[in-house]
């Protein structure tokens, strides 16, 4: 038993060691130390079943087990199919165990958000976050510059533009063999929209959502994304000083919001890139930001190549989404923050929201004709996290019908217009989940087929 302890003492200073050298945070070292201790635990030790989100020793959530039901005809039968619509169910469950882990680290933790008052909420949401990866710096970027003209938006390059000229290489299919032919591969900028309800984790603290992108596409050298404009936003006021500050938003404000990424895409497209060279990508309200300076505000001949929504709000009315919220659905958005951009946001939802409850095109937009998009499209969310009705309602409006696969060509009659639609949902993943790809070889995929997804171009 002495030898183990000190084993282990040994293997926790080394880490100590490794991460101050790279230059990891310590929270986000400590993290993923727990991380990695509670996934070998799960590996080793049938975990037991119990709810999440009061223990982090256990992985299959007690609403997991399935009902043990005698189904008589096909009217019982369709009263079951409603009653799981939505809801975890072990018969189904496919996660690996480090998926599973991590849904379990989140949630255990989120839940106690509920608790807190709005400042408190706003706070805490950011803290948990930025501790998922390390922030950015010199040693996981070439160059960084920060644009003060657009709020402190940070303009990235992710490596010395030597390694995109050298390493796109053709893979020969037949011996799998790579060879001296260089692709035409175009380099790309990736336009980032963070979400976070518009409420906190601004580019400036190096928000998950850019830490976790660098972190991935980084050491890739054969993908298009070599420079990332991460867009920074006013963030919306909560307290008396903020909404006398210029830095935050009191008023407007989703139109605020939407004025302060239109001005950084101008910027880029005043820089000379061109915008078939250009994909945004957005998630949470971020994609209901996207949409809106596509649809109102940039003439179809300067929309970009591609599109990435993930996870995206798109009825700010959020009654329907509070109306069917389910516990077993609620790992990453705590109900409070959900209740609370309800109420910020209830003056916007008429204007802004892209569905409206019933999930039709908002009228605000069918009656202007604001229908089309002039790029490739993907739309990424889970089966099974708090907005997952708002995604398959949008869905349904960029296809024919009200269902979805993984991949559709599309052809429209009377929803949102897209030069092209690929979706990807999966089962059980919290909200953003590709976000997460360091904590799940599972989410790893999905970020890879997002990644892929980047590189599209027309021959």
């Amino acid at each position: 038993m002495r030898s183990f302890f000190i084993f282990f003492f040994l293997l926790f200073s080394i880490g100590i060691a490794i991460n101050y050298n790279t230059k990891y945070s310590t929270p986000t070292f400590l993290l993923r130390f727990t991380y990695h201790l509670l996934t070998l635990k799960n590996k080793m030790i049938d975990p037991a079943e119990g709810d999440p989100h009061q223990t982090l020793f256990t992985i299959y959530p007690q609403w997991n087990k399935p009902s043990i039901t005698t189904i008589n005809n096909q009217q019982q039968q369709q009263q079951v199919n409603n009653s799981q619509k939505n809801t975890v169910n072990n018969n189904n469950q496919k996660l690996t165990i480090e998926s599973q882990t991590l849904n379990n680290l989140i949630g255990y933790y989120q839940l106690q958000l509920n608790k807190k008052n709005d400042l408190e909420i706003r706070n805490l949401m950011n803290e948990l976050t930025n501790i998922l990866y390390p922030p950015i710096s010199y040693h996981n970027i070439y160059r960084n510059e920060t644009i003060d003209e657009l709020n402190g938006s940070l303009f990235i390059t992710l490596r010395d533009p030597f390694y995109f000229y050298n390493y796109t290489k053709v893979t020969d299919k037949k011996d799998t063999k790579v060879t001296d032919k260089v692709t035409n591969k175009k380099e790309k900028v990736l336009f980032l929209v963070f979400g976070n309800g518009g409420l906190f984790g601004n580019v400036k603290s190096n928000g998950f959502q850019l830490r976790s992108l660098v972190e991935y596409l980084q050491p890739k050298l054969q993908h298009s994304i070599t420079k990332i404009l991460a867009v920074d936003r006013r963030l919306i006021a909560l307290t008396e000083s903020e909404k006398k500050d210029s830095n935050f938003i009191s008023k407007n404000l989703i139109s605020e919001q939407v004025n302060d990424i239109k001005k950084a895409y101008k910027y880029l497209l005043q820089k000379n890139y061109k915008n078939k060279d250009i994909v945004m990508m957005g998630d949470s309200l971020g994609c209901n930001l996207i949409l809106n300076l596509l649809l109102k505000e940039i003439p179809k001949e300067e929309h970009p190549y591609s599109v990435i929504l993930i996870s995206g709000i798109y009825n700010l009315n959020f009654e329907k989404t509070l109306q069917f919220w389910k516990l077993e659905n609620e790992l990453l958005i705590p109900k409070a923050f959900v209740t609370l951009m309800s109420r910020i946001y209830k003056q916007d939802s008429n204007n802004y929201s892209i569905i409206n409850n019933n999930n039709l095109l908002n009228n605000n937009l069918l009656k202007n004709n604001l229908t089309e998009i002039d790029s490739k499209v993907l739309v990424v969310y889970s089966n099974h996290e708090e907005f997952t009705l708002d995604n398959e309602g949008f869905v349904g409006l960029l296809k024919e019908g009200k269902d979805y696969v993984n991949s559709v060509s599309v052809n429209n009659n009377g929803g949102l217009k897209v030069k092209e639609l690929k979706v990807i949902s999966e089962n059980y993943m919290i909200h953003s989940y590709p976000y997460f790809h360091y904590y799940s070889g599972q989410i790893a995929n999905t970020m890879e087929k997002i990644v892929n997804f980047m590189d599209l171009q027309d021959e």
